[in-house]
């Protein structure tokens, strides 16, 4: 009974979040770039985005800003549960100043998440004199009569209220003080994943493409990395059992690399990667993307949406290890005179996905 009641809660929460989401109709030219979790922080040790701070201003710069993309910030932007927004925006005014360069062609849309809850809030005389462009609790593109919802991800969490408060305390004076980053918090927690087949569940219902943030986790047509490593395998066994003799070896050696690379996923983050299909007992839905975050270990990722397309893209320095096969399967293309690629992880047609979300849900 009281998980029926929790459930009925959110659910009422994520209809009015949809129900009061700003339309934006997409013309025919617009590009759009999604990126969330940012935690923007003080530019010391203890801010989880300083270590992409560079990767991120070049990709804005020289890839979104040159091609005239529109740029939705979906959350969790500046680290408030941490630092002042006096001292995030004193130690990133490169990171504004850019965000600007969107805003003065009415390219910028910001969307508030758990952690700069401030600015929904607007507590106080620095977020009123920041507040350059509106800050909604989200947004919804209108494709050919079709909708693609976007917000942050934390309403599918109960008790949002007294977890805001416990949140800011404990990052503020204990995680903070012990160096302890958001990532891995993000990364690892239940209430996160659980947070994830909530919105699944409401995206599926109301046969909607829904693109959130929050888990830090990238997810297209609601697949996690691992997902689909179990998929490429299943794949390239069947392609074995119907394989000329000349081919076997060289898809056996493909597979053996694709399991090594699945259980080294496994072992790393055994609590999300064991279970991240269980959303459902059905066909799987591919109504839930997850743009990822700015503040990963090896590099950012985004969703873009181009053209009746939507991309999970991967930023990252060639300088810095790489450990995922996967990408290996992905072109790259290399941004400018610099070390820093750009790669489309995943990507597929809208109307292809809508037509798969209506037949399945």
């Amino acid at each position: 009974m009281e998980h029926a009641l929790f459930g009925k809660q959110i659910k009422e929460k994520l209809n009015k979040v949809n129900a009061n989401a700003i339309k934006i109709q997409i013309k025919p030219d617009d590009k759009f770039i999604i990126f969330s979790d940012l935690h923007l922080g003080n530019g010391g040790s203890s801010d989880d985005f300083a270590k992409n701070a560079e990767l991120f201003k070049y990709a804005l710069k020289n890839h979104y800003i040159k091609n005239d993309f529109k740029l939705i910030l979906n959350g969790d932007i500046e680290e408030l549960h941490r630092f002042s927004i006096k001292k995030i925006r004193k130690s990133w005014k490169s990171i504004y100043s850019l965000f600007e360069k969107f805003n003065v062609k009415n390219n910028l849309y910001r969307i508030f998440g758990n952690h700069d809850y401030d600015y929904h809030i607007k507590r106080g005389f620095f977020f009123k004199r920041y507040l350059k462009v509106p800050v909604n609790e989200a947004l919804k593109l209108k494709y050919n009569k079709r909708e693609i919802l976007i917000f942050h991800g934390h309403q599918g969490r109960v008790f949002f209220g007294l977890n805001f408060i416990l949140e800011r305390i404990i990052l503020r004076f204990f995680a903070k003080p012990l160096g302890i980053s958001n990532y891995s918090s993000a990364h690892k927690s239940n209430k996160k994943y659980n947070t994830e087949k909530k919105v699944y569940s409401f995206a599926k219902e109301n046969k909607l493409i829904t693109v959130i943030g929050h888990t830090h986790r990238p997810l297209f047509e609601s697949l996690s990395k691992i997902d689909r490593l179990k998929f490429k395998i299943e794949q390239m066994c069947r392609e074995l059992a119907d394989a000329r003799e000349n081919k076997k070896k060289i898809i056996e050696e493909a597979i053996k690399k694709y399991n090594r690379e699945y259980k080294r996923i496994l072992k790393n983050d055994y609590e999300n990667s064991s279970r991240s299909s269980l959303y459902n007992s059905g066909p799987m839905v591919p109504c839930l993307f997850n743009s990822g975050c700015a503040i990963g270990k090896r590099g950012i990722t985004g969703i873009e949406i181009v053209g009746g397309r939507i991309s999970l893209v991967y930023w990252y320095d060639k300088n810095r290890p790489q450990n995922n096969i996967v990408l290996n399967e992905c072109p790259e293309c290399k941004i400018g005179k610099s070390s820093y690629f750009r790669k489309v992880l995943k990507e597929d047609d809208l109307e292809y996905i809508f037509a798969r979300i209506r037949l399945l849900s």
